[in-house]
């Protein structure tokens, strides 16, 4: 779909999930090429697209080919593939989690306003930019992290064909060049999208 003002246009999950889902279930296809330049995002769209990988290989091999960058959620839907293709320049990895959020309410009180917040349930209004977190809040918070990057440490160990300790050696929110993460294990060679296609 098209980007609005930067004249760009991207996927989403779904429809990648689906295109993969497609070329899976196409005779005609003996190999998946996936082209990946994303910087990550959403935990939820990285986790379908690196579910449409795994089910495509168990059907045929899975190229992929990191464009600049194919960090955090990008390298999340890359580590299950067949091989994977980076350049020497690649940001890759970044296999860490992170949230926060912002607290605004010294805005709304040097501007006056008032504001209410109706809730329902013991942390409904926990991401409000309306106070900060609260001591439980923040526990909560830090073991839905611990929890999500400990998935992603075994989503990569398992594609990558890896311990927990070799992925938690490169992990913790590292970024490494193409290059770098060659020698690391989490790319498989150096080329473009042309040795992607030649593998294939």
């Amino acid at each position: 779909q098209a980007v609005p003002l930067l004249g760009r246009r991207t996927a989403g999950a779904r429809t990648i999930a689906r295109a993969l889902d497609r070329a899976r279930r196409d005779t005609s296809v003996k190999a998946i090429v996936l082209r990946i330049n994303s910087p990550g995002g959403s935990a939820t769209a990285s986790e379908s697209i690196h579910r449409a990988v795994v089910r495509a290989k168990e059907k045929k091999p899975v190229i992929v080919s990191m464009g600049s960058v194919a960090a955090s959620g990008g390298y999340y839907a890359a580590a299950p593939a067949t091989r994977i293709f980076a350049n020497p320049a690649t940001v890759t990895g970044s296999i860490g989690i992170y949230a926060g959020k912002i607290s605004i309410s010294g805005l709304w009180d040097l501007l006056t306003v008032q504001r209410e917040t109706l809730r329902r349930g013991a942390r409904a209004d926990m991401f409000s930019t309306d106070r900060r977190f609260t001591d439980e809040e923040r526990k909560v918070l830090t073991e839905r992290l611990k929890a999500g990057y400990d998935l992603f440490v075994g989503r990569v160990a398992e594609g990558r064909d890896k311990s927990i300790e070799e992925v938690e050696a490169v992990a913790q929110g590292r970024i490494w060049s193409g290059r770098d993460a060659m020698a690391q294990g989490l790319v498989d060679e150096l080329g473009g999208i042309r040795a992607a296609l030649d593998s294939a």
